[in-house]
């Protein structure tokens, strides 16, 4: 008996918080036009519908969370763990890295 080929995807997934706001959603599509897969999260669904037109379930999974709440965040990784077959990088391109006021 021969088996069908599996295709493993090695791309990296990245998950993107506040995906439904113009720097996540920019984000999301540089990422996906990157060759990444991207699990994008925002706490209102309908934010995310403009990020999914054009693109592919098998690179693109959108999840409604709020990102301040632990709990709910585990569960957005959990859901892409199982979604992707693989850990998620996360991002959150709301957050200022690294910035700091001068006095």
């Amino acid at each position: 008996m021969t088996s069908l080929p599996v295709s493993v995807d090695n791309s990296p997934v990245v998950l993107v918080f506040e995906a439904g706001t113009d720097r996540g959603c920019a984000l999301a599509h540089s990422l996906l036009a990157a060759g990444c897969r991207v699990v994008a999260t925002d706490q209102h669904a309908a934010s995310l519908v403009r990020i999914s037109y054009g693109q592919s379930s098998d690179r693109l999974f959108l999840v409604a969370a709020d990102a301040t709440d632990e709990v709910q965040v585990q569960g957005v990784i959990d859901r892409a763990r199982t979604h992707f077959g693989r850990e998620p990088l996360l991002y959150d391109p709301c957050a200022d890295f690294g910035q700091s006021s001068a006095a």
